[in-house]
């Protein structure tokens, strides 16, 4: 009995040892998990900086968040600098996470656009997109004793981003051109929505405002380029 109590209080210690150890090192796991889980849906390379989450305020930032670009560009796409996260600490442990709010301040993107005419950033959203959408369960001799785990719903009351900046060349000539800030509400309010899907939400809004950056740029600097061979012609003739 003795030797029964005394394995209990063993394992008890070292339970209370490994969860005080998993909070102390909270900050590294977590940020050794968004550097294995996104890479599975985004099919780039992930990289964190630093991670600083505190569970029981419900706050959570991330620094220095790198995202490569997809197969077929060479270097890093994106860069965000400042990322702030609020979530109800409440919601953490059910199927639907609360985020309260989402602000990223300062974002750099390396705009490309391949041989076959690709941009990287519709490359990324088209990996995003085809990850986030449910697969079909397989069927299994266990099927019918199995229930699927259901995927975690999310939403996400408010997300904002600021002070981004999109690279990109045109006719050989390199431009950094700002984004307009982007401000979307109550993302899977109406519609239940995982957490790929509403982050594959957020792209496509984002994806958009770069394109329409780099569009009107490139018409604007073509129109200019119009106009200095008009006038050169004009001098000459």
């Amino acid at each position: 009995m003795k030797k029964l109590v005394k394995i209990c209080c063993y394992g008890a210690g070292a339970a209370i040892v490994l969860s005080g150890g998993a909070y102390l090192f909270r900050n590294q796991i977590i940020a050794s998990a968004i550097e294995k889980v996104v890479p599975e849906f985004t099919k780039t390379a992930v990289t964190v900086g630093a991670v600083d989450f505190n569970p029981f305020a419900g706050q959570a930032g991330i620094k220095s968040l790198t995202i490569g670009n997809p197969a077929g560009f060479d270097g890093d796409m994106l860069k965000l600098a400042d990322i702030s996260v609020k979530l109800d600490p409440q919601t953490l442990l059910s199927n639907k996470i609360v985020i309260r709010d989402i602000f990223i301040n300062g974002v750099s993107i390396n705009y490309a656009v391949s041989s076959r005419g690709v941009s990287n950033i519709a490359a990324l959203q088209q990996n995003i997109s085809s990850n986030a959408k449910p697969k079909a369960a397989q069927p299994s001799a266990n099927s019918a004793h199995q229930a699927q785990k259901p995927e975690k719903q999310v939403v996400i009351d408010s997300f904002t981003l600021k002070n981004a900046e999109v690279s990109a060349s045109f006719a050989g000539i390199g431009a950094t051109l700002p984004l307009p800030d982007i401000h979307i509400t109550d993302i899977g309010k109406q519609q239940n929505k995982s957490v790929k899907e509403a982050f594959a939400d957020i792209l496509s809004v984002f994806s958009k405002e770069t394109l329409t950056a780099v569009q009107n740029a490139a018409q604007d600097t073509f129109k200019s380029g119009a106009k200095s061979l008009n006038k050169l012609l004009k001098k000459l003739f």
